[in-house]
């Protein structure tokens, strides 16, 4: 981010963050882990998806303070609790069914702490990158991406001064 945007502006020889020619800040294009998720998201590198599941048992070990916790939490469907080979101490958890076809035989839970897991990941990121902004001195409004007027994504971004929206 700071690589691109802390350039000088070849024509106009200003800094990017002190020309006029800059009048809104998207901060990131049309990505996003809630619109990808099930779409295309375990499309990623490997490397990407392999810290998306560390992160993910990360989070899942501060929201249940025990794998029974977690076990109790997620029951309630064909495919309760943890699946065969997971644990929340060795951080095996997949974020992903192995058949996404299979999702709906998934605990609510289960679904609705993955979606909390993306939205917060994602709102850090708009937060982080933001704050970058803001330190380099843009003043102009930002938006943090698109959201296909999508509710969740409205609610996460509703404090930009700004929205993208593409109405399909």
């Amino acid at each position: 981010f700071e690589q691109f945007w802390g350039r000088t502006n070849p024509y106009t020889h200003k800094r990017y963050v002190d020309d006029p020619a800059v009048a809104v800040l998207e901060l990131s294009n049309e990505h996003s882990l809630l619109l990808q998720w099930g779409v295309g998201l375990e499309q990623l590198h490997p490397t990407h998806l392999a810290s998306l599941t560390r992160k993910w048992n990360e989070w899942l070990k501060t929201k249940y303070p025990s794998e029974e916790a977690l076990q109790a939490a997620w029951k309630g469907s064909v495919h309760s609790g943890l699946q065969p080979g997971e644990s929340l101490q060795s951080g095996t958890i997949a974020r992903e069914p192995a058949l996404p076809a299979l999702a709906d035989r998934w605990p609510e839970q289960r679904k609705l702490d993955l979606l909390d897991f993306y939205r917060e990941l994602e709102e850090g990121f708009y937060a982080k990158v933001a704050a970058k902004a803001r330190e380099m001195g843009f003043k102009v409004p930002m938006v943090p991406g698109i959201h296909y007027n999508r509710p969740l994504l409205q609610a996460m971004q509703a404090h930009f001064p700004v929205a993208d929206i593409h109405v399909n």
